[in-house]
Order: structure tokens, then sequence, then C-alpha cells
């Protein structure tokens, strides 16, 4: 039980920390919700893309590897911190 608390927090810790980021490069916008398409509702334009992978990496402490990059890795802030961040906070 204590487990599975620790794990939410770590995982609303890893969105929050991944929504910040994309709120503060998009004043106009009051939330992202972890289970919006990013991709889809432009909400990182390619050149942020590059910062936002980097902004990852600083996060998990470790760079990216070329196997777990996918697309569909990078649709939400749930998917990536699930794949690039839990277990990691």
């Amino acid at each position: 039980m204590v487990e599975a608390f620790s794990e939410n927090v770590a995982t609303e810790a890893g969105v929050k920390r991944l929504r910040d980021w994309i709120l503060e490069r998009n004043p106009e916008l009051d939330d992202v919700p972890a289970d919006a398409d990013i991709i889809d509702n432009r909400l990182i334009t390619s050149l942020q893309f590059v910062g936002f992978m980097l902004f990852i990496e600083e996060l998990r402490g470790a760079p990216l590897k070329a196997e777990e990059v996918d697309i569909g890795s990078f649709r939400t802030l749930r998917a990536i911190n699930n794949t690039f961040l839990e277990g990691r906070n």
C-alpha cells in the first residue's frame, strides 16, 4: 500500500514537472492534462522538442537510449512519465 502511494506521488511529480516545462513556453495555456496529445495539439514545436528531450534526460538523470525513442512515447505527459521517468523520480 505504501509502495503504491509512493509510485503515485512520483508519477504526479514527473507529470507536474513536464507540464510546468510546457506551460512556461506557452503562457496562453492554463493547464496541460496528463493525457492530452502534446504532438497533435502542437503544444511543443519541432524546435522545442529537442529541448524537451534534453529536459527529460535531465529529469531522469540519464540519456535517452535510441531504442526507447518512439513517437508514441512522447504523445502525452503520462506516456512520457511512464516510459522515461517512472521509478527514477
